[in-house]
């Protein structure tokens, strides 16, 4: 029994450490340059910039952008909140192991709402793009994890 309980002290520690963490870092590091990845809507004005947008283009952009950032915004503010419960309910003097498994549930349905919504603008993003920019992003490696190979051309 006291090996469960330090098991389930030591996963709330994680759960709660890793969050933590990922801020301290601050950002990702891309030729020589320190940006956080943000919400999504500075990596859509950084690709206009890269694939050449035309004017109609750039506002187009820029309305897409203000469609999504309150959306994005709420996610964070959701996921700062559970996180916050995570956290004071690891500082109880005994471990709500229900009341932790709820918030541990609730930050993957977070975490998943969020891959969804980059998901659909990434989607309008490339909807508002020519075939040449579309080609230039896919070259690019977008819509790929950095660092990852597609997979598609190993053979």
């Amino acid at each position: 029994m006291l090996k469960k309980s330090i098991l389930m002290a030591a996963l709330a520690g994680s759960l709660i450490a890793v969050p933590f963490l990922s801020l301290a870092h601050g950002g990702y590091k891309h030729g020589g340059k320190h940006y956080r990845g943000g919400d999504g809507i500075e990596r859509i004005e950084r690709m206009a910039t890269r694939h050449a947008a035309s004017d109609e283009q750039s506002v187009s952009l820029r309305a897409l952008a203000d469609k999504y950032r309150p959306m994005f915004r709420e996610i964070g503010d959701r996921f700062r909140e559970n996180s916050k419960a995570m956290h004071e309910l690891s500082k109880a003097e005994s471990l709500d192991q229900a009341k932790l498994k709820s918030l541990a549930d609730a930050k993957g349905d977070i975490v998943a709402d969020k891959i969804v919504l980059r998901a659909q603008m990434r989607a309008e993003f490339k909807g508002l793009l020519t075939e040449e920019q579309r080609a230039r992003y896919k070259e690019r490696g977008h819509g790929r994890h950095h660092g990852k190979k597609d997979s598609s051309k190993a053979g």
